[in-house]
């Protein structure tokens, strides 16, 4: 059995074959990217031959594995003792068990091979159980019903390298996985799946456990709408071609897929594109401080149109990108060691459910667009941070200047966003414009960071802004096109219910999660007149924030006049909108 793999190749090696014509589909792909001002589009398509999604078949060659050995009458493969060697297309169907065995497919470069495997049980003790040297495409269909486990054992026969076989499930060309069976891979060498060219998971249930990542395709990965469950040691799915940057992206269009990974949980070399699918991911259980263990990572960009997220890291950010993260949509629940999104340069959410339970800052980019959405976060630090340049960025004149602008910028034209940071709420190193939407925060405690935390302007066209927190670094905004005021308090408590109101309307009423000293409001509704802040307030709501109370009553904290559009007053420090007092 040691050295079977190598015979087998060197005998296949002075084996040629005729091409054969196919009369499918012809197999397209496109990969478009559109660039303006606000956003980048990416765009990635896999289109499907007919077979590629054909689930079952009535005509094939039949395979019988029988423990030790194989059985087969045909023409179209040899066999070796618990070795056969595929060398014509054709649909095999295997059944049976193998204790020590393989199944090669070495065809000519022009033909399509399929493997129905009904009910078999393969390992192979030194090398893949799989083994796919050459072929235009195979196909591994699982036949309905059937439970199918592939194994191997600890080493491989042949050495490792870029050529030499180094998963249970090995390709060295396109790999396509369908049917309505079951597919259960156990690695214990390396990888469980591996193709080194285009893979699609189309259908079926795939269970793989590896000791190191757990399904890699270096082209690209397709996955329309199998069942995946991985377990991990390295990344769960990856698609690693770093030498075409058409290539080496991952596509999601349906299914469900749950991971656990030692290292990142999906990463792809270039974009990352969902459409569609539920996606449960714990990543980074074994990633130090060197090693990424990120839930969603692509270097170029993601882009996530719909589906059910539930991610989690254990030791790094969730979803991130070198480049470009856009969310147009989907449901996400979200805990983060690190940053919950993080993009490099440009992060744009546009729609969608984004709950972030934990992270360390909520929202990280060097431009950040919120257009729409509902969007809930809770942070160790920095709820909502846009940062620029490199870690130097903020030295001038041989000093750390904090309050240097970067040119970086936090955009925010609509959605519903609310923020529980104990570092600064919005902090942006450049400037912030809100044209709409409703933003509310809770914001620090120490006086060392600000609700509101901003080194060149905060423009206010529209929309309702909340922020509390504390005094010291207390920030208004800088410009604005409706009323808006920063007060200073006494400290109220957590969990006591506070309601704005003016000329007997009740604009606000909210109930902080910590103590603060600032409330900074601004709104439509809001005029030039009295202003009443009213404290232990009769509300009753299992909400934070209320925007319909009435007949509210309760103590009076605070009664000012709004003489301006922008009011700032018993701050205990600037009263300039937008300067900061000193830091410490």
């Amino acid at each position: 059995m040691r050295n079977k793999l190598t015979i087998g190749l060197l005998l296949l090696s002075l084996l040629s074959a005729c091409a054969s014509e196919s009369d499918v589909i012809q197999e397209t792909e496109e990969v478009t990217e559109v660039v303006n001002d606000t956003e980048t589009l990416s765009s990635i398509s896999v289109e499907y031959k007919e077979d590629d999604l054909l689930m079952e078949y009535s005509e094939y060659e039949v395979v019988d594995l029988n423990t030790s050995s194989i059985s087969y009458n045909g023409s179209n493969a040899y066999v070796d003792g618990s070795t056969i060697t595929i060398t014509k297309a054709g649909v095999y169907k295997l059944s049976g068990i193998l204790t020590d065995g393989m199944i090669i497919v070495n065809t000519s470069q022009e033909e399509d091979v399929v493997l129905v495997l009904d009910n078999v049980k393969i390992h192979n003790e030194d090398g893949p159980a799989i083994s796919i040297m050459q072929a235009d495409k195979v196909i591994v269909n699982l036949a309905e019903g059937s439970s199918n486990i592939l194994s191997d054992g600890t080493n491989y026969s042949l050495l490792a390298g870029e050529d030499e076989p180094n998963a249970t499930l090995y390709s060295k060309d396109d790999l396509t996985i369908n049917g309505l069976g079951t597919l259960n891979i156990e690695s214990n060498y390396n990888h469980g799946i591996v193709t080194k060219d285009d893979l699609k998971l189309v259908s079926g249930v795939i269970n793989v456990t590896s000791v190191n990542d757990g399904i890699k395709g270096k082209n690209y990965i397709a996955i329309k709408d199998a069942t995946i469950t991985i377990a991990s040691n390295g990344d769960g799915l990856q698609s690693n071609n770093t030498e075409d940057s058409t290539k080496g992206y991952i596509l999601v269009e349906g299914g469900k897929i749950s991971i656990e990974s030692g290292l990142d949980g999906i990463q792809a070399e270039t974009q990352l594109v969902i459409t569609d699918g539920e996606l449960s991911i714990t990543s980074g259980r074994l990633a130090d401080s060197t090693e990424s263990g990120k839930s969603l990572k692509a270097s170029a960009s993601i882009e996530i149109s719909d589906g059910t997220f539930n991610l989690t890291s254990e030791s790094d950010d969730v979803i991130h990108s070198n480049n470009t993260v856009l969310i147009k949509g989907g449901e996400f629940s979200i805990s983060a060691y690190d940053d919950a999104i993080h993009s490099d340069s440009v992060l744009q959410i546009d729609s969608g459910v984004i709950n972030i339970l934990q992270s360390y800052e909520g929202l990280e980019g060097n431009n950040i667009t919120i257009n729409g959405g509902d969007i809930n976060l809770t942070s160790s630090d920095d709820g909502i941070n846009t940062a620029g340049g490199n870690d130097g960025s903020g030295t001038q004149n041989g000093r750390n200047d904090m309050f240097a602008d970067d040119g970086s910028t936090l955009t925010i034209n609509g959605g519903n966003i609310r923020v529980n940071a104990n570092g600064d709420g919005l902090d942006s190193n450049g400037s912030i414009t809100q044209n709409g939407g409703t933003v509310i925060v809770f914001g620090p405690t120490n006086n060392g960071n600000g609700s509101l935390d901003y080194n060149s302007s905060y423009t206010l066209n529209n929309g309702t802004l909340l922020a509390v927190g504390s005094n010291g670094m207390a920030q208004n905004v800088s410009e604005s096109s409706i009323y808006s005021f920063l007060v200073g308090t006494d400290t109220v408590q957590a969990n006591t219910w506070v309601s704005i109101v003016q000329d007997n309307q009740t604009l606000i009423s909210f109930n902080s999660p910590k103590a603060f000293q600032t409330i900074v409001y601004a709104s439509n509704e809001l005029k030039a007149g009295t202003v009443q802040v009213l404290t232990n307030t009769n509300i009753v709501s299992e909400e934070s924030v209320v925007f319909d109370s009435s007949n509210v009553s309760g103590s009076e904290l605070l009664s000012f006049s709004l003489n301006s559009i922008i009011t700032t007053q018993n701050t205990g420090g600037s009263q300039t909108p937008g300067q900061r007092p000193t830091r410490p």
